[in-house]
């Protein structure tokens, strides 16, 4: 484990801070980054009601904005994702994949998310 990322209380973990990947911008893109990553929504052999009980314990532990559109946010989200891959990378074939997965498991499930009745 890394600890130079890690804050303890009570030497309990209480905290991660990790600013590879920092940037100013929209802070709701790290958001859907998270709801992107870590749910397995670009996962192939994914089970939705997984990927759904896991959206419910983001948002319900992050208090997101109850106005925000889950599904709206997290298409424009991977639309951004694939209009910035590029194309000369030998990744490219594969990140491209595992967006379309994401993308294709959001637009089945839109109102779902935007209504957050996951």
């Amino acid at each position: 484990m890394v600890y130079d990322i890690c804050s303890f209380n009570n030497d309990l973990l209480d905290g991660v801070t990790d600013w590879k990947y920092c940037s100013i911008g929209n802070p709701l893109e790290d958001v859907m980054y998270v709801l992107f990553a870590w749910t397995g929504m670009a996962n192939a052999n994914r089970f939705k009601q997984e990927v759904f009980e896991k959206i419910k314990i983001f948002v319900d532990n992050y208090e997101l904005d109850s106005t925000i559109k889950l599904g709206d946010e997290l298409l424009k989200y991977l639309s951004k994702l694939l209009s910035n891959l590029n194309k000369e990378s030998e990744s490219y074939e594969d990140n491209f994949e595992t967006i379309k997965f994401a993308q294709v498991f959001v637009e089945l499930y839109q109102d779902k998310l935007n209504e957050r009745m996951c």
